[in-house]
């Protein structure tokens, strides 16, 4: 069975910044048979205050990041349930650009 895991991030940068963590990840997985799962989502703490100008995008302030998990936690539950689809799976990223950029920042490669 196919499986597609759509994924979007919110991240404390613009596209034009240098620093792009992540502060909140969503996804979902879609299957070859039409079924969607649940979508679920994490509040990320990105190591650094958010700046206000992406605060007022999303709305995620530093209270509410201040005990989330690691962006290392969050990849690891992002990559959890993908293992057992070895040879089928597939990955969509909400905004490519800044997800890849989010993601490297991080230390993981795309």
């Amino acid at each position: 069975m196919t499986k597609i895991r759509v994924i979007d991030f919110e991240t404390t940068g613009l596209p034009e910044d240098d620093v792009k963590a992540i502060c909140e990840a969503g996804w979902t997985d879609i299957f070859d048979d039409g079924s969607i799962s649940e979508t679920r989502s994490v509040l990320v703490n990105p190591g650094h205050p958010i700046p206000p100008v992406t605060q007022a995008i999303h709305h995620i302030s530093d209270a509410e990041v201040a005990d989330a998990i690691t962006p290392t936690q969050a990849c690891q539950q992002l990559m959890s349930g993908m293992e057992e689809v070895i040879c089928s799976r597939l990955t969509m990223l909400h905004s490519r650009k800044s997800s890849l950029a989010a993601l490297a920042f991080h230390g993981f490669a795309p």
